[in-house]
């Protein structure tokens, strides 16, 4: 026992590399991945502020687009202006509810040529509202 004692000296050099070389590629994953996350949220979040506002505000496909359009600007999403967000944006009936349905995906570079990428594909009910 104590010659088994007298050998062990702690970690090598590589061993110190090889944990810093995964600390490294977790931080470059979680670098990579954070904005992703955000964006997903920040939709999930407009949406539901869509479904918040007056029937009189979101009675329409286009005023439902705009008003999307605003709420992630709102929460720092810039990509999408009028004109590419009528590609994601659609409505849907289903069982005679109507539903908000946003459908896109999200890629982003890892490095060279590895994509992480999240399809984003949500949808919301947009209550009924009662008409002035």
């Amino acid at each position: 026992m104590k010659n088994l004692l007298k050998y062990q000296n702690g970690m090598s050099f590589m061993g110190i590399l090889i944990i810093f070389a995964m600390l490294g590629c977790f931080f470059l994953f979680g670098l990579r991945a954070f904005p992703i996350y955000t964006e997903y949220f920040a939709m999930k979040q407009s949406m539901k502020a869509v479904t918040n506002q007056p029937y009189e505000r979101r009675d329409s496909l286009s005023k439902i687009r705009n008003s999307l359009a605003k709420n992630l600007r709102i929460n720092g999403v810039y990509k999408f202006d009028s004109k590419n967000i009528k590609e994601i944006v659609k409505t849907k009936k289903k069982d005679g509810k109507r539903h908000l349905v946003v459908q896109y995906d999200i890629p982003n570079r890892l490095f060279s040529n590895l994509y992480l990428s999240m399809k984003i594909d949500e949808s919301v009910e947009l209550p009924k509202g009662k008409s002035k």
